[in-house]
């Protein structure tokens, strides 16, 4: 990395020079769920303490294991951070300590009230999702079973839980989205995808407006791979609108009333969310890695790039500005808060090297860059910021939580 070159290239937005993305007050901050938001967003418009001005004095304040394998994101809320792994487990956000732990978490948790939600396999082509009581040492409260291989993250809107369903390799069955009652589980109505002669895989739901958006893909070999974004009705689960793309795998992002994903194509794309109607897509090569997603704050849109990321116009997809280190791949999520952009960039080759970057928002120079993080591995890193903090997951199970040296 020492080596890397910066390629820096700022266009002028006059919308947005000298005007703040404001921290928008509210009785106490909380990360609720993957995404931030049920529109997968990414973008906390609450947090105060970390800005350009503060977040170099970033330091490492706890770490902490899960044995698991995968990047495992947080939710944070009421001074207790969650996470899942083999477990799902309650931290000391100031210390790390584990509070409690309970099996039956697999994927990123959800917060709801007094209740954390899980989901994760159960057993031979079944999938589940459950709520706990977080109030309670992490006592179930409900559980519900579905038929399946693959089960998404919850994402929660108005009180009801949205996980999205599919099968393996050889089932054509078409991925579901199921609506349940957060408070018993009950299951409110099933959706489900166009069926089609080829397997499709989910890869996780958004909600905004009154509609949920169900992103999949096929597992037909390159350069046939298809993805597809179908939109129910919230309420309902009527299907509103179903669109074929290039190969996505990952939920997509919704602001503004357009729906945002890259595609494995290279494009990066802007859908009316309403309608399904491109309203704009990038010129091949665009986007970057596929395994992750953008982020939209204050009308511009964050796309994964080669290297780095690049910022656009929401609606018209004007291209603003882009940060990139030559001989590097984005290896997390972007995430906003207060003015400040963080992603990870890794190194190739063996033992990959991951470095966490802070970028202003206005110009995306950056303006804290940390040591290497921990692990040798070459997946996504996931980001949380909120109430002070950054967390940082990685794929070998492992935690680690930076805070401002006034905190303890």
């Amino acid at each position: 990395m020492s080596k890397a070159r910066f390629s820096l290239k700022i266009a002028a937005c006059a919308l947005l020079c000298g005007v703040g993305l404001a921290a928008q007050a509210a009785p106490a901050q909380a990360w609720r769920q993957s995404g931030y938001d049920a529109a997968q967003t990414r973008y906390n418009p609450n947090e105060s303490q970390l800005s350009s001005n503060t977040v170099a004095r970033l330091r490492p304040v706890w770490s902490a294991e899960t044995a698991f394998y995968r990047t495992a994101p947080i939710a944070e809320a009421g001074g207790v951070v969650y996470q899942c792994g083999s477990n799902l487990t309650a931290h000391d956000p100031a210390t790390g300590v584990v509070l409690w732990s309970v099996p039956g978490c697999g994927t990123a948790p959800a917060l709801v009230g007094n209740l954390v939600l899980g989901s994760a396999l159960s057993g031979h082509s079944m999938v589940e999702v459950g709520a706990y009581n977080r109030n309670k040492a992490g006592a179930k409260v409900w559980r519900q079973t579905f038929a399946g291989e693959h089960i998404s993250a919850p994402t929660v809107a108005n009180g009801v839980v949205y996980v999205s369903v599919s099968y393996g390799f050889q089932n054509t069955t078409p991925p579901s989205v199921y609506a349940l009652d957060a408070k018993t589980g009950v299951v409110l109505w099933q959706g489900q995808a166009p069926a089609d002669k080829t397997v499709f895989h989910d890869n996780g739901v958004s909600v905004a407006d009154g509609l949920v958006y169900l992103s999949d893909h096929d597992w037909v070999l390159k350069p046939k791979g298809r993805g597809r974004i179908t939109a129910f009705d919230a309420t309902t689960g009527a299907q509103v609108w179903s669109v074929i793309r290039s190969t996505l795998y990952v939920p997509v992002a919704v602001a503004d009333g357009l729906v945002f994903f890259g595609e494995e194509s290279g494009r990066a794309t802007a859908l009316d969310a309403k309608t399904g109607a491109e309203v704009w897509s990038l010129p091949k090569k665009a986007s970057g890695w596929l395994f992750l997603s953008p982020a939209v704050a204050g009308g511009t849109v964050l796309f994964p790039a080669p290297g780095g990321v690049a910022a656009f116009e929401g609606k018209t997809g004007k291209p603003l500005r882009e940060f990139r280190i030559s001989e590097a791949r984005l290896s997390s999520d972007i995430v906003v808060a207060n003015n400040v952009v963080y992603l990870t960039l890794d190194s190739f080759g063996p033992g990959a090297i991951h470095t966490l970057f802070a970028l202003d928002f206005f110009s995306l120079m950056p303006v804290y860059i940390t040591p290497p993080l921990g692990g040798s591995d070459s997946i996504a890193y996931s980001l949380q910021v909120v109430d002070g903090k950054l967390y940082s997951s990685n794929t070998n199970g492992g935690l680690n939580a930076y805070g401002l040296p006034s905190q303890p």
